[in-house]
């Protein structure tokens, strides 16, 4: 299970984020920017950033993902580090495998496309192997 829960600091920088990312749309054109929000976070001008202080940045207030969820079967050879052996195995569940970038120690800051395809290949070949 997946859980996002920002802390008090983390809220503060996304808020002060999402005003930045807001008024360089507008400053680049758009007539407005929206926000995740599921309530409010419509900015037209800059007299609408002051409304943007008072939203609710809670649990189910604010959309908030990940394009690469990464690091959450990790791969290793330490069974108390790793949900995953070294050949992408899942412990205590026989004929598991895992071939995707939740292998993967965290996000690494780039897009982990071809590492995901190697550890896929290599781990398609140990399977097929054994």
């Amino acid at each position: 299970v997946i859980r996002y829960r920002l802390a008090d600091a983390d809220r503060r920088t996304l808020a002060r984020g999402v005003q930045a990312a807001a008024r360089l749309h507008l400053a680049a054109g758009a007539a407005e920017a929206f926000t995740l929000h599921a309530r409010g976070g419509r900015v037209g001008s800059e007299q609408d950033f002051a409304a943007l202080d008072s939203l609710d940045y809670g649990p189910n207030r604010l959309g908030l993902y990940s394009a690469h969820v990464n690091g959450t079967c990790r791969l290793g050879a330490d069974p108390h580090k790793s949900v995953c052996t070294p050949d992408g195995r899942v412990r205590g569940v026989p004929g598991l495998y895992v071939a995707d970038g939740s292998l993967l120690p965290t996000a690494p800051g780039v897009n982990p496309q071809e590492t995901i395809m190697g550890l896929a290949t290599v781990i398609a070949r140990r399977i097929r192997s054994s």
